[in-house]
């Protein structure tokens, strides 16, 4: 059985978040470390998503707000929570119910590639050596990924105001 935890206990370490249909557990979500490891976290992946946000002390809605006037979207938007951590939308599953995400992340910092699958879809390999499923194709997954590039450099700009030098840190 996999280790369980919460993950906003491992965001400094945080390379991905994939939501999965569980056996035991249900719609949860699996985190990918940095180091490798991976680890359950019980919780829905809308959650999750709120309880980073609240961890970081951030508003979700404003956060959202920010982001969909930068890009010109109001969905599947990335969330831009510090220079090392910007969490890009990737849909990785198809949901069972209206109430279930397709949607994942990953941290911009730890992706390595993006690559076509042979029977359709996308595949996403982060820096751990781990590779996610993408439903979506590949140019997708890399509009995706640009547009948390395009959102990390403007918080780094308007909102941090750290040096884009700090991105290797911690």
């Amino acid at each position: 059985m996999e280790t369980t935890a919460r993950t906003e206990d491992f965001l400094e370490k945080l390379a991905a978040i994939e939501p999965v249909y569980h056996s035991e557990f249900g719609d949860v979500c699996r985190l990918y470390l940095r180091g490798g490891e991976k680890i359950l976290d019980l919780r829905s992946i809308r959650s999750v998503k709120r309880a980073i946000t609240r961890s970081k002390g951030l508003n979700q809605a404003y956060l959202r707000e920010l982001c969909g006037e930068e890009i010109g979207r109001q969905l599947s938007l990335p969330l831009p929570l510090s220079a090392n951590l910007i969490l890009v939308p990737l849909k990785m599953r198809q949901p069972i119910t209206n109430n279930d995400s397709a949607y994942g992340f990953v941290n911009l910092r730890d992706l390595k590639r993006v690559t076509s699958a042979v029977e359709g879809g996308a595949l996403v390999q982060l820096n751990s050596g781990h590779t996610l499923e993408i439903l979506g194709s590949r140019d997708t997954a890399l509009i995706h990924l640009g547009e948390g590039t395009l959102l990390r450099q403007h918080f780094l700009q308007k909102v941090w105001e750290v040096s884009d030098t700090h991105w290797g840190a911690g």
